[in-house]
């Protein structure tokens, strides 16, 4: 069998074979070794920007607007109708770690035997970006990043050969690329046209002669394609140019904010090149916990670099484009992250069309960790051609090659991202809502004129103490059946001029020590069509402590972690 033989079926006669069927499981099982805690335990994980709650609805995310993320979010109600809301959680959360190991393995089954393409899909799957994005509830991005593999194996079937089947299959991966993630879809496209322009070239230098395609063969993809990606994402993109979306506020102070971090013990330049750097700290990390993690990762350049130049004799288009795209993205991932990279991530701010969307330019070292998982196994194996060749006897020679696999192939995404396991060595676990909160919402639900719910601290970000001291967004919109009104504001200065709210100055006005100014605030929101106050007692809740004491306020319950007001129609 050639190594490199793209032809090779994925599937023979139409069935699973079991060289694809065993790889997927094992995928399934280390997917469920790292989220395995989550099902032992009752109640939702509480990650940094994924708070679920028994209070998600379809009208919640009809009244935040409608965007790509809306055809997830209806399959996510519709399982919802039958699997409670926190086993979904942890199944979504299973699945955004399944998705990169099974998509990278059908990908690199096109240039590798079993063996390796389960080694390169491990590594797509364990990483110290994934750990990253995992810890911080970017489950999306995960799914994204999942989808990628996908796409490209889309994408090389038709550019290998030109037909209707498979141009119809590229255009529906590429159409529901950003229905799954917009952020990937964005920087997956710059690898798309370049990986589509090396295989033309290539193939008109191998038949001596122009790639010749009619203007009607041409016109009638591009209409086709076009046609089809509106079909399935129209109904977001009109909106999505509009001026008044969230992204067009990012600037400066947002890629400040979630740009790298310089750690003591290694610049920004080596975190990138490990896949790390990412501005959530609130756990320790595989990275916090190794000794040896730079010789590690100049290890894994080295053999991705030989592994590379192996793929760019062969005319590989995918492994050009992938090239072409390394040094950019590395210094893009690492924004404003270093004074080196700053000012070019200031010049794509300016004039890159919807560059400024990505806010956190540290997502762009998924292409990196694309690169290795593609290029390590290359590497790999010119190392063991290079052993075969050597004058060393046969036992010693196979010795040498068997270790020098596990070493470098199925070694490092444990050593890079180890302590994801068990629930990142069991610092996540399922926690229930306190009970007092149920009584809560059903007491909100009882009252017919129960509009809108507000929820406090007016921060968009809180600490919760029922919940192992986790830094969430505001559980409020998701627990809460009843509408919710939440902040904006994540508590950091640089951030606050895309942290306004229309809602902010009345908030204020509730912890002032004044109560005719406090009053004025409860009336404020009574105009404004606001029934119940929610104080959650988190973090920063006792400037609020007063609102008990108000006439214009009826307190329905007051506990140790909530306390629910109703207002008072004044006469």
């Amino acid at each position: 069998m050639k190594l490199f033989d793209h032809s090779r079926p994925l599937v023979n006669d139409g069935k699973r074979s079991r060289e694809t069927v065993i790889p997927l499981l094992f995928f399934a099982a280390v997917a469920l070794f790292v989220t395995a805690p989550f099902f032992f335990t009752r109640g939702y994980v509480f990650l940094l920007d994924m708070v679920w709650g028994p209070g998600m609805t379809m009208a919640d995310k009809f009244r935040s607007g409608i965007d790509s993320g809306l055809p997830l979010f209806f399959v996510h109600r519709a399982l919802g109708t039958f699997i409670p809301n926190d086993i979904l959680q942890k199944f979504f959360l299973w699945f955004a770690l399944f998705l990169p190991g099974a998509s990278f393995f059908l990908l690199a089954r096109r240039y590798f035997p079993v063996l390796f393409s389960v080694g390169a899909g491990l590594f797509f799957l364990m990483n110290p970006f994934v750990e990253e994005r995992f810890l911080a509830g970017h489950w999306i991005v995960l799914l994204g990043y999942g989808f990628l593999p996908l796409f490209l194996l889309s994408l090389l079937d038709f550019l290998e050969k030109f037909d209707k089947k498979r141009f119809l299959h590229f255009a529906f991966f590429y159409t529901l690329f950003p229905l799954v993630s917009l952020h990937m879809t964005y920087i997956a496209t710059p690898l798309l046209f370049l990986t589509a322009s090396f295989s033309l070239l290539f193939k008109t230098l191998r038949e001596k002669e122009p790639l010749l395609l009619s203007r009607k063969a041409i016109a009638s993809a591009m209409i086709a394609f076009g046609s089809i990606f509106l079909l399935g994402n129209g109904f977001w993109l009109l909106r999505f140019f509009d001026d008044t979306q969230p992204f067009s506020e990012f600037g400066n102070s947002d890629f400040e904010t979630f740009a790298p971090i310089e750690r003591p013990d290694r610049n920004v330049f080596l975190s990138a090149l490990g896949l790390s750097g990412f501005w959530n700290d609130d756990f320790f990390t595989t990275e916090d916990l190794l000794p040896f993690r730079t010789p590690l990762v100049l290890s894994l350049v080295l053999l991705s670099f030989v592994g590379a130049l192996s793929r760019i004799r062969k005319r590989d288009p995918l492994a050009l484009a992938l090239v072409f795209l390394f040094f950019p993205t590395l210094l893009l991932s690492i924004g404003f992250g270093s004074p080196i990279t700053r000012p070019i991530t200031e010049w794509c701010l300016t004039h890159i069309p919807l560059f400024r969307g990505l806010r956190d330019t540290s997502k762009l070292l998924a292409l990196i960790a694309l690169s290795y998982a593609f290029f390590l196994p290359h590497g790999i194996l010119v190392v063991l051609s290079a052993i075969k060749e050597a004058r060393v006897s046969l036992p010693k020679k196979m010795v040498i090659t068997k270790v020098f696999t596990i070493i470098f192939l199925f070694l490092p995404p444990f050593f890079l991202s180890g302590t994801l396991l068990w629930g990142e060595s069991g610092q996540l676990r399922g926690t229930p809502y306190p009970k007092e909160w149920a009584r809560a919402n059903e007491l909100v639900n009882s009252d017919p004129n129960a509009t809108i719910l507000f929820a406090l601290p007016w921060k968009s970000y809180l600490t919760l103490h029922f919940s192992e001291e986790a830094f969430v967004a505001s559980p409020a919109n998701p627990f809460f059946t009843a509408p919710v009104l939440t902040a904006k504001n994540t508590g950091n200065p640089r951030l606050s001029s895309t942290g306004k709210s229309p809602w902010d100055e009345t908030a204020l006005l509730l912890q002032s020590e004044v109560p005719s100014i406090r009053e004025t605030g409860i009336r404020e929101l009574s105009r404004r069509g606001v029934s119940h106050i929610v104080l959650l007692k988190t973090d920063e809740w006792k400037p609020f402590i007063a609102l008990g004491t108000s006439r214009l306020l009826e307190t329905l319950m007051d506990t140790d972690t909530i306390a629910l007001y109703v207002i008072r129609a004044e006469k």
